[in-house]
């Protein structure tokens, strides 16, 4: 019980450590490699304690580490993407910005007169009374 519960209390303070360095500016990539650093630690004292890998068959930890090792081989991969996009193309290497391609197209139909800027369809074309041909007349 004592060794599962000094895990237990390093893994609070990785936990910790995980908040705080994302209170801190390194770098987006920097702060990447911590983040994902800080898990695998707390992922391998969970696997080796909680999971009981440490006092399992060693074919266990073989496969989990084969998986891991492939996992981080991804990561790999996409972190070098990430770190070299400024290199390739300095349009897609500036933050995503959310499309405005919606807003801009109704614009235009507003500007053009086919929908009105409460954006029913067709109300310019049906006259000043804005009844829908589907609709009863307002009383």
């Amino acid at each position: 019980m004592r060794l599962l519960n000094t895990i237990l209390v390093v893994l609070l303070i990785f936990t910790g450590l995980t908040v705080g360095a994302s209170q801190i500016d390194l770098g987006e990539s920097l702060n990447l490699w911590l983040a994902v650093a800080i898990a695998t630690f707390k992922a391998v004292l969970v696997a080796a304690f909680f999971m009981h890998l440490l006092h399992d068959r060693a074919m266990n930890s073989l496969v989990l580490f084969y998986t891991a090792l492939t996992i981080g081989l991804f990561f790999l991969f996409t972190l070098i993407d990430m770190d070299s996009r400024h290199m390739i193309d300095d349009v897609r290497s500036e933050a995503i910005k959310a499309p405005v391609i919606a807003e801009e197209a109704r614009a235009a139909a507003i500007a053009a007169g086919t929908i009105t800027p409460h954006g029913h369809e067709g109300e310019a074309a049906q006259g000043a009374e804005g009844e829908h041909a589907d609709e009863p007349p307002a009383h």
